[in-house]
Parts: C-alpha cells; structure tokens; sequence
C-alpha cells in the first residue's frame, strides 16, 4: 500500500504518547525492587522501538516507495515482548501496594515471551499469519498494564485516571480488530486516529498519578 506522507508522519505520534505516557507511569509507580524497575524500563525501550521502526518503515514508503519488511515486523516483535516485561513489573507493584512480597524474578516472564516467540517462528513463513501469536501476547499484557495501572490509580483516589486507563484499553482493542478487516487510507486515517486517542488517554491517566 502507498502511503501518504501526512499519514506516515501521523503515524509517531501514538509513539510519542505512548513513550510519554509509559515513562510518566514508571514515575508514578515509584518501584522500588531494581529488577523490577529494569524490568519495566526495558518493556518502555522494546515497545517505543518497535513503534518507532513501523512509522519509519511508513514514511520510507510514502517518501520513496522502498519496502523495508523487517521494519514493519520489528513492531510486534518490539511490542508484544516488551508490553509482558511491562506488563509483569506493573502487576508486580501493584501486588506489592497491596501488601504482598516483590516476585522480582525474570524467569517467568521470560518464559512466557520465549513460549510466544516459538509459537510465533513456527508460523512464520507458513499460510497463518505468524504474528497472531504476539497480538495474543500484546492484548493480553496491555490487559494487564492498564487494568492493573486503573486499580493503582483507584486505591489512590484518582478515580479520572483508573477510568482513562481502561478507557485507552478499550479503544485499543477495538482499533485492532478494525485494522485487521479493512486496510484502505481512509480506514488507515481513522486507526491512526484513534490510537493517538488511546494513547492520550493513556498519558493523561499516568500523568493524574503524578
């Protein structure tokens, strides 16, 4: 598909606000355990990586009509390991804020994303689409930042951001199961839109907990 250059651009910005939102709740969250807290910023790096890749990978296109296939994989292969290492440390915090002890150790989470990456190589090539498996993974670990992150939210009485927060979620889910039925620009533009609305909701609930 030829992408317009205006769209290609448009295309950073949910990058920016999620990057903005994802640092500003790693703030917020105050995590003190060092594993977990490089748990997180690692998810924060991988997941903004891979954004930034596939909204380069579309400017490329829109500028000069060459077709880097590896930077449009790179954003679930960015994404879906990135958004469980998050997932995981905000789970953990807010275990820990309720009074439990830190699970601050990789393996499982690593084990999870290994099982992922597996299931998701033996597809590739073949006549499935060898990224369902990390759509699974990506929409069960934002599941579980933002539910997660709206409980925090609740118990310290900022009710406008836990709702901001399952909000951002919501409008995600539906974008992704819109994007993967109909693919004309105009469509594009209306995603496109709607993922900068999911990912200001996002950053205005992580910036209520400041």
């Amino acid at each position: 598909m030829k992408y317009p250059v205006s769209l290609a651009l448009f295309d950073y910005v949910p990058v920016v606000f999620n990057l903005a939102g994802q640092l500003l709740l790693l703030s917020a969250l105050q995590i003190d355990a060092v594993a977990m807290w490089a748990m997180a910023l690692l998810g924060v790096i991988l997941m903004n990586l891979g954004g930034i890749l596939k909204a380069s990978w579309k400017l490329i296109i829109a500028v000069s009509e060459r077709d880097f296939r590896w930077m449009e994989h790179a954003l679930f292969l960015g994404l879906a390991p990135g958004s469980c290492l998050l997932a995981w440390a905000v789970w953990d915090t807010q275990r820990v804020m309720s009074g439990a002890s830190s699970n601050d150790g990789w393996l499982p989470c690593l084990l999870i994303i290994a099982v992922f990456l597996a299931w998701s190589a033996r597809k590739f090539g073949g006549a499935g689409k060898w990224f369902m498996p990390l759509v699974l993974l990506l929409t069960v670990s934002m599941g579980v930042i933002n539910v997660n992150a709206s409980l925090i939210a609740k118990n310290q009485g900022a009710n406008l951001a836990a709702v901001l927060f399952i909000l951002s979620f919501g409008i995600s889910l539906v974008t992704s199961a819109v994007s993967r039925k109909v693919a004309t620009i105009k469509v594009q533009w209306l995603m496109e839109t709607a993922n900068s609305l999911s990912a200001f909701c996002f950053l205005s609930a992580a910036w209520l907990l400041q």
